[in-house]
């Protein structure tokens, strides 16, 4: 099977890569039919069909007397068959890509998915807790040991808490590539040949038959799309449209059963696969590398004549205005990177892509750039120019690391030269991996509540889990005091693992994912869910979050009670319950006179490092359940400001119910020393043992990028910070006078778009502590 990343040369590097051309890339003028498209793109918009996808799936899935395998096929085969199809005379492909619900719970939609509503869109502690509760629920009453009840208890408390937040559902790079080329059929008989084994259980067969199912609903689903395409355009007046839609017709004909024969099939097929699977699968399903995935088609094709790069660059817009109406979905497109040799692999439709990001100007879907050693200049200006735009993307990967945390994880350098980013900054290896992204992630600063309050969360009064129960008063020593920190964060770690482990054992017994499953299996047939064992790597994934908080913190103790003995721990925890009220000197001296993380400070940076290396290092060392191994992640999503808020005052400075740190980033304005500085006191971490990605984000003006100077010097940081061991960084190009008035009046900037953490978003739809956090964070002018 051919990827298209084998093909390419090794780019020519110019003599002088100091200096940088102009912006003069040329970009194609936006074409008639993508302009009319863009101005219609909310009416393709479906609240009905968000509605019938939900009771659809309850009402199979209430069907206990059927096994979970068959009553999600028939849910998927049922609401494909019945949905309304969204297809106009102006449309250049078929398909409805919509972010429909969780499971367990999530308020109904509006018909505006972009209105602003702060209470409505709030992830709130109750709905935290009951979709906890009901992952919980799965495994209740399964043969769980006293010991395992137990420690399921501590996820709903935690949540509740904010020591943890918790997703089962995984995000995932489907496997387009090998469907797109192998084809419905060929999937189908695959399948057929592997049941037809003599080991095949009376289980696998059930799965198999899903499969088979599943299969059928997708070619129904797509013989109903030709069948309105011919439809429309025999009615069609304006005949540019009618040929536009009779050539989707013959694409979706050929499609339904057999592997995608052009570029035009090919991005039919993606758009389709994409609509059908995220209506089965909850989560953030990504694209992985399309633009090695299309470039054979794309080759092929021009060497027929058949398209100009204008007539390329209109389907490439076309198919981006699809996914964007899944608003909110962390639909993420991985674009340039190595191929399997290790040389780039970037493309004329990589930058294709960049151009349409910044063209059509929407949140989805999220664009992530693998750098490597090679990319040209002409690149690196079109990467530039898109961040420039102030959308947040594209994110920014540095292979060496990455791929060097891959294969520590025992996976091959040929498969793991194939990784893509999937979800916010999430690593992942295209179509072969499910490994639960978001399963859970762990408040480093409720840890330091907890020693510091005996045990009780001081915001909820819920009391939680630690392993040593001595009053911390005891302590006469910070070295002490840090060990037993540590300690503690470990056993964090040890029980969100097994909380994990319990979970992952049940749960996709309960919500299995046949297409999805499908498509995760191109070496191998393996007649098992995904979430279990049914594809190459099955990991898991465990977050990492308020860092900088909790380094900033620690510093404060060891100088303000240790070294300075300006107050005593159970002074301080007096004080931080009481949110500094009466105690605003001992406030400013922390604020002022500790060293912060972020700030090329040796003390901050060695002790930041050695944190996150030994978590990171603790949490890879633990296997889960499904053959795999845990792996660590330091992105935040918006969980820095929903876990701040209910985070009490910490010793660092930061007040009850303010954001934490987003990501790895430092503390939202304590890095006061400069973005060289930041990116210095990154140098003592081991990068390649983040396994599931980190985030390094950083505030620009817009003035800043006025100057072409400014903007080389930028790019030879970000390829020092690379060339150090960095894995990725994000630009925010906004100012804060603009941020504040789209905070006062959300109605006048209703598409200004922030990168959050990992993700961006419409500014206007983040909740209060969301916005206020990306407010306070430093810029760089």
């Amino acid at each position: 099977m051919g990827n298209g990343f084998e093909q390419r040369q090794r780019p020519k590097r110019k003599e002088n890569d100091q200096k940088m051309s102009s912006f003069t890339m040329r970009d194609v003028p936006v074409r008639p039919a993508i302009r009319r498209l863009k101005e219609m793109h909310m009416s393709f918009y479906s609240r009905e069909n968000l509605l019938l996808n939900d009771r659809i799936f309850q009402e199979e899935f209430s069907k206990k007397e059927l096994p979970a395998e068959t009553r999600s096929a028939e849910a998927f085969c049922r609401f494909l068959s019945e949905k309304e199809l969204a297809l106009v005379p102006e449309d250049l492909f078929a398909g409805q890509i919509l972010q429909y619900f969780m499971r367990h719970s999530q308020p109904l939609p509006d018909d505006d998915p972009f209105s602003f509503d702060p209470e409505k869109i709030r992830m709130s502690e109750k709905e935290s807790v009951t979709d906890a509760n009901a992952s919980v629920a799965i495994c209740r009453g399964k043969g769980l040991s006293a010991e395992e009840e137990k420690v399921l208890d501590y996820l709903p408390a935690g949540i509740a808490a904010g020591y943890f937040s918790h997703y089962h559902v995984g995000h995932v790079i489907t496997g387009f590539e090998y469907v797109i080329t192998t084809g419905f059929d060929g999937i189908e008989k695959r399948i057929r040949e592997k049941m037809a084994g003599e080991e095949v259980t009376e289980r696998e067969k059930i799965t198999g038959n899903a499969m088979l199912r599943t299969l059928e609903g997708c070619r129904t689903y797509v013989e109903r799309y030709r069948e309105k395409a011919a439809e429309t355009a025999a009615a069609a007046d304006d005949p540019q449209q009618k040929e536009n839609l009779w050539r989707i017709a013959a694409a979706l004909s050929n499609i339904s059963r057999k592997p995608a024969s052009d570029l035009f099939e090919a991005i039919q097929f993606v758009i389709l696969l994409q609509d059908m699977v995220v209506s089965q699968t909850k989560g953030s399903m990504s694209f992985g590398r399309l633009d090695g995935i299309l470039y054979p088609f794309y080759q092929a094709d021009r060497r027929k004549g058949l398209y100009t790069d204008d007539d390329v660059q209109e389907l490439i817009d076309a198919m981006m205005l699809k996914f964007a109406l899944a608003t909110g979905q962390y639909q993420n497109l991985t674009l340039g990177g190595c191929d399997e040799q290790g040389r780039y692999a970037g493309n004329e439709l990589s930058m294709m892509f960049l151009r349409s990001s910044r063209r059509l100007s929407f949140d989805q879907p999220l664009m992530s750039f693998r750098c490597t050693r090679d990319v040209p200049d002409e690149h690196w200006n079109e990467i530039l120019k898109t961040i420039r735009n102030g959308n947040g993307f594209p994110a920014l990967f540095w292979d060496d690391t990455i791929i060097a945390s891959k294969t520590r994880m025992g996976i091959p350098i040929e498969d793991a030269r194939t990784y893509a980013i999937v979800g916010c900054v999430e690593t992942s290896i295209c179509g072969k991996e499910f490994s639960n992204t978001e399963d859970i992630r762990i408040n480093w600063c409720k840890t330091l509540e907890l020693m510091l309050n005996n045990g009780v969360c001081p915001v909820s009064g819920i009391p939680l889990f630690l392993k040593d129960h001595s009053d911390v008063d005891r302590i006469t020593d910070f070295g002490t005091f840090l060990d037993r920190y540590i300690e503690e964060l470990k056993n964090a770690v040890e029980k969100a693992a097994q909380i994990c482990n319990i979970i992952d054992r049940f749960y996709y017994q309960e919500y299995p994912s046949t297409l999805l499953t499908i498509s995760l299996q191109p070496d191998e047939i393996r007649l098992d869910d995904c979430a279990n064992r049914g594809t190459k790597y099955c990991n898991t994934c465990m977050q990492h979050t308020g860092i900088a908080n909790a380094v900033n913190s620690l510093l404060a103790i060891r100088k303000a009670v240790f070294e300075e003995k300006l107050v005593t721990l159970p002074q301080l925890s007096k004080i931080l319950k009481n949110n500094y009220e009466g105690s605003e000197e001992l406030l400013e001296y922390i604020r002022s006179k500790c060293p912060k993380f972020g700030n090329d400070h040796e003390e901050a940076d060695a002790l930041a490092a050695r944190l996150v290396n030994e978590i990171a290092a603790k949490t890879d060392s633990m296997k889960n359940e499904r053959g795999g191994s845990f792996m660590a992640g330091f992105y935040s999503v918006f969980h820095h400001a929903s876990l701040g808020r209910l985070t009490g005052a910490l010793p660092d400075g930061r007040l009850a119910g303010e954001s934490l740190a987003n990501g790895l980033s430092p503390a939202q304005g304590t890095d006061v020393e400069g973005p060289t500085a930041v990116i210095h006191s990154f140098r003592g971490m081991d990068q390649t043992l983040f396994s599931n990605g980190m985030v390094l984000d950083m505030k620009f003006s817009p003035s800043f990028w006025k100057s072409e100077n400014h903007i080389l010097m930028l790019r030879k940081m970000i390829e020092v910070y690379f060339e150090e061991g960095g894995q990725e960084i994000q630009l925010n190009v906004v100012d804060r006078e603009t941020l504040l008035d789209a905070k006062a009046h959300p109605e006048k900037h209703k598409n200004l778009i922030v990168r959050v953490s990992g993700f961006s978003a419409y500014f206007v739809t983040l909740f209060e502590e969301l916005q206020d956090e990306i407010i306070r964070r430093t810029e760089y002018a």
